[in-house]
């Protein structure tokens, strides 16, 4: 089947980018005719029928008729064979692939009528409105009928919308008018953008494009504008246009971000969409460094019968009356990093509920896009204790998690509540004990909403187990149709060079280097120092120093006193082992920043390497007495001593450094460098042995005569002749 949608590609190409509509035709005809397990009568005889207006054309041309539509009309078949082209993908998607499928299958006898769509979601209003003024006792069973009811509905439209055909210009202008209506609940709302832009994005629909992008300029509810913004961004397409425009996307994007404001967004959600794609990276980053600290400073303990209260240690307090002290402020401050974390954008709890979405709730498609609200039917049986409708309220007005990982908290209370002891039930109970609570200010501003989306998405698109079936705008790839690094797509490439500026240091700063080099603006051209500097760093980072060099020195022309410039050439010259230029460049920056210890302890090393050995080591020095614990400084000077023979100083400090709790590999190697100059080759061979094993390299030979041509000067100046060097090798392999 794989070799359909190939064709399907090709074709779209040729519409689109080609805009050869004969060609178009007879590729299109040939697949319809091998689809003998598909009915396509119906599109066969469409794409006749443009066939046939085509004929029209090419007959009033022949009989010499000056047609000044000719273009327009022919600019119009093109489209409509796009559409088509379109409708016989998702057609193929329905019969071959399992989340199409199933979702054609659940809404096979519903259809997009735009009376029954209306009348189903305001009679929903009505219906709750109606209810409120009841005061029977069945008020609550009739309620609970009801929002299961819609529940259902909601469960089919979800399918309905994500499967739906191309749409018409009266549907487009319908379901924008639908969606921005005032008497439509919002829940609803928002669960319909998902849809529609699950649907766009895997089989693009220029009237679904547009609704979305209608909906986010027109609608004054911040969660839905953010949800039409993450929707029209990730269905936007990438397709090369040829001479015309046909589908008329590239001059409404254009159009649309002209606005700042629309800018700002946009720059705000590639910046978000990056976090997202770091989320593992980060938490492992937080397993690691962070919870550690909490787990080892928290008042509870693990039992098989669940968590309880671990008792006060008072000897501790007459021994150590400090101690309960130091673990809050530590415990404080580690969870304060996790918070400024969150603030900043990481997703913390993603490794924490990524093992919740196992719950039967999660097998409802709709269900991982749908806005928590508690009235949720999947949520009956948490709402029958008065705990849990106590928690799932605070969750709701003051918690910290995106809508999917409050539905798993709340699916998992029952699960959990009656395991826990009374202290502990009772301080689930306050709204303190959901960690960070976010005021209703942040909970409403367009930057955290949009967070909380995009994390819900991730989740679905990285747990579900039918995640594969549709695009991920979490993957980034080059050639994809729909392309989640939307920067690179060329309809955004109006946007102002200062935005893009922006996204690049925000990309250089978290390291995500491969990214910046495609949305470079005419880097060969500028003649902007900053971007001057970001080129110098990108091809630093490729290893073209010779590059990179050139660009660092051109942005020190225009901005002679620029860090970031000198910096990139320190860097640079240091990495090249041009030491001479690396020594000038420190020594500017340590007289800028004379507080700056990372400026001075390099510009001390490049001394030492640059033949200034006694200048470098006094610089050394004096590091070492205002920075007496600083383990690298300890390092720099123990080399340099070795530089200018006073080994038996530099062993004293490589002790120290082998006496920490986790020494450095190099440690091992520079101490027993340091053996060696000293005439004590079985301590030195030791130590080698011992770098060899912390390196965990399986060719002990090769990586230790690697280490020792790196290191050749040092032997050099310590009169170590290369057959000493084989003999040492020999002894550290046996």
């Amino acid at each position: 089947m794989s070799r359909y949608f190939d064709q399907i590609q090709h074709i779209r190409l040729t519409i689109l980018t080609n805009q050869q509509l004969g060609v178009a035709l007879g590729e299109l005809k040939a697949l319809l005719g091998s689809q003998v397990d598909m009915p396509v009568s119906d599109l066969l005889q469409q794409v006749e029928d443009v066939e046939a207006n085509y004929q029209l054309m090419k007959d009033y041309l022949l009989k010499g008729v000056k047609d000044q539509q000719q273009t327009k009309v022919y600019n119009q078949l093109l489209a409509k064979l796009f559409r088509l082209t379109q409708d016989i993908e998702m057609r193929l998607l329905t019969q071959t692939n399992g989340i199409f499928a199933q979702s054609c299958h659940h809404s096979r006898h519903t259809d997009l009528q735009t009376d029954d769509i209306k009348s189903h979601l305001e009679g929903f209003v009505q219906d709750l409105a109606i209810l409120s003024l009841e005061t029977s006792t069945v008020k609550e069973e009739k309620k609970q009928l009801i929002y299961e009811a819609h529940q259902r509905y909601m469960n089919m439209l979800f399918e309905t919308l994500l499967v739906s055909p191309q749409w018409n210009d009266g549907m487009r202008d319908f379901m924008t008018d639908i969606l921005l209506s005032p008497t439509i609940d919002g829940n609803n709302a928002q669960l319909m953008i998902s849809a529609i832009m699950l649907s766009c994005m895997n089989v693009f629909d220029a009237n679904k494009f547009y609704a979305l992008k209608d909906v986010y300029l027109r609608t004054l509810d911040v969660h839905l504008r953010q949800r039409a913004l993450v929707g029209w961004v990730f269905s936007m397409p990438s397709y090369k246009q040829g001479e015309h425009d046909i589908l008329g996307i590239g001059d409404a994007v254009g159009e649309l971000i002209k606005d700042e404001h629309v800018q700002r967004d946009l720059l705000e959600l590639q910046m978000q969409v990056f976090y997202c794609k770091n989320t593992e990276r980060d938490y492992k980053a937080i397993e690691q460094d962070i919870l550690p600290n909490i787990m080892k400073n928290n008042n509870f303990q693990i039992t098989r019968f669940g968590l309880i209260e671990k008792e006060e240690d008072s000897l501790e307090d007459i021994l150590n009356p400090g101690a309960a002290d130091q673990r809050t402020e530590e415990l404080e401050a580690a969870i304060n990093k996790i918070i400024d974390l969150q603030k900043k954008g990481t997703d913390i709890y993603f490794g924490g509920f990524a093992q919740m979405k196992r719950f039967p709730f999660f097998n409802e498609l709709s269900n991982w896009f749908v806005p928590f609200y508690a009235e949720h039917p999947g949520l009956k049986h948490v709402r029958s204790s008065e705990l849990s409708w106590k928690i799932l309220h605070v969750l709701y007005e003051e918690g910290p998690f995106c809508d999917s990982d409050e539905y798993s908290f709340a699916l998992g209370l029952s699960h959990v509540l009656q395991n826990l002891p009374p202290g502990v039930r009772e301080l689930l109970g306050d709204p303190d004990a959901i960690g960070h609570r976010v005021s209703e200010i942040e909970k409403n501003s367009p930057t955290y909403i949009r967070r909380m989306y995009l994390q819900d998405l991730y989740r679905f698109f990285r747990i579900n187990p039918e995640r594969m079936q549709l695009v991920n705008p979490f993957d980034y790839e080059d050639e994809k149709i729909h392309n989640p690094y939307f920067f690179t797509n060329s309809l955004l490439a109006s946007l102002p060079e200062s935005i893009f500026m922006e996204l690049e240091k925000f990309l250089m700063k978290q390291k995500l280097y491969q990214y910046v080099t495609p949305i470079c603006k005419t880097l060969e051209q500028t003649d902007d120092p900053e971007q001057m500097i970001i080129a110098g760093y990108l091809a630093m980072q490729s290893g073209k120093y010779a590059r990179a060099l050139q660009w660092f020195r051109s942005a020190l022309g225009k901005q002679p006193d620029s860090l970031q410039a000198l910096k990139g050439i320190a860097l640079t010259s240091f990495n090249t082992k041009d030491f001479e230029s690396a020594e000038k460049a420190y020594q500017q920056l340590a007289r800028l920043k004379p507080d700056n210890l990372r400026y001075r302890l390099s510009l001390s090393i490049s001394q030492i390497n640059n033949g200034h050995e006694d200048t470098g080591v006094s610089g050394l020095y004096k590091l070492n007495y205002e920075y007496p614990d600083d383990l690298n400084v300890m390092r720099a000077l123990a080399w340099g001593l070795m530089t200018i023979y006073k080994n038996e100083q530099a062993d004293a400090i490589y002790q120290k450094l082998l006496d920490v709790e986790k020494p450095m590999q190099m440690d091992y190697l520079n101490a027993g460098y340091c053996k060696w100059f000293l005439g004590q080759h079985s301590e030195s061979i030791h130590l080698f042995k011992s770098f060899v094993a912390e390196t965990g390299s399986e060719d002990s030979r090769g990586r230790i005569d690697s280490e020792f041509r790196k290191d050749r000067n040092i032997f050099d100046l310590n009169h170590i002749s290369s057959t000493e060097r084989k003999i040492i090798i020999d002894l550290v392999c046996e």
